[in-house]
């Protein structure tokens, strides 16, 4: 499945439900209980900044899941840590049989993944693509332009790595081929590397819902655990609302 195919149809899906309102390139800075089972959030949207106040609240914000949650004292993960990794994607189509996409692991891992004619080649390779590992909750934007030699040179040693290990990849010779140099951030229990075989990354299932009154607060953990957590979540709304 390519999530960058994925993205447009579920953008089109929620401009066409006239019960959703979107807010887009906004950021969420505060919550705040009102004593009475509501919440007023605090964001920013370009340049204003605008308050609201709700009845309910789910946070999946992701990347800012834990520092939104620790305004209103839900309780963090255990020894959580947020990672930036880079989601490489060659601009080249590529056929199915010149390039077969393979999953490598070696204490260190990484994916090729061909996409097709529309969709070009994922090239992961980590630790090289993983740019950060930290504890703090308030996150720099990575894929900005300041820090876009970063993402390259990243890239490039994944680039090489791969060449070294795929026969088929070496020969397509990608090397002045145009490449998305973006990635996003990844929150995970464990503070010790993939590189460590007592690190919690190797044992992601402490994710789901919390609670606190009528605030939620959603870690799916793994991009494909999304539609189940909304599941999830939505019943245990409506159970409330009974």
């Amino acid at each position: 499945m390519d999530p960058q195919r994925l993205a447009p149809h579920l953008r089109t899906a929620l401009a066409a439900e006239e019960l959703i309102h979107w807010w887009p390139s906004t950021s969420v800075e505060q919550v705040c209980p009102n004593g009475d089972g509501s919440w007023t959030l605090k964001g920013i949207s370009g340049e204003l900044i605008a308050a609201g106040t709700y009845d309910l609240v789910i946070n999946a914000a992701w990347s800012d899941l834990v520092r939104l949650d620790e305004q209103i004292g839900l309780e963090s993960l255990t020894e959580w840590s947020y990672r930036y990794k880079l989601a490489n994607r060659v601009h080249r189509s590529v056929s199915t049989t010149d390039l077969l996409s393979v999953t490598i692991v070696l204490g260190a891992f990484g994916d090729l993944v061909n996409f097709g004619d529309q969709g070009g080649i994922f090239v992961s390779w980590y630790p090289h693509g993983r740019l950060i590992f930290t504890e703090s909750v308030d996150l720099p934007d990575w894929n900005v332009a300041e820090h876009e030699h970063a993402r390259e040179s990243a890239y490039e040693k994944s680039r090489i790595a791969w060449e070294e290990m795929s026969p088929q990849f070496r020969a397509l010779n990608v090397v002045n081929d145009p490449v998305d140099v973006r990635g996003g951030i990844i929150l995970a229990s464990g503070r010790l590397d993939v590189d460590d075989p007592n690190s919690a990354l190797h044992s992601r299932v402490r994710v789901g819902i919390k609670r606190s009154g009528t605030y939620f607060s959603v870690n799916t953990g793994k991009y494909t655990l999304a539609p189940l957590m909304a599941q999830n979540v939505i019943s245990q709304v409506k159970s409330m609302l009974v």
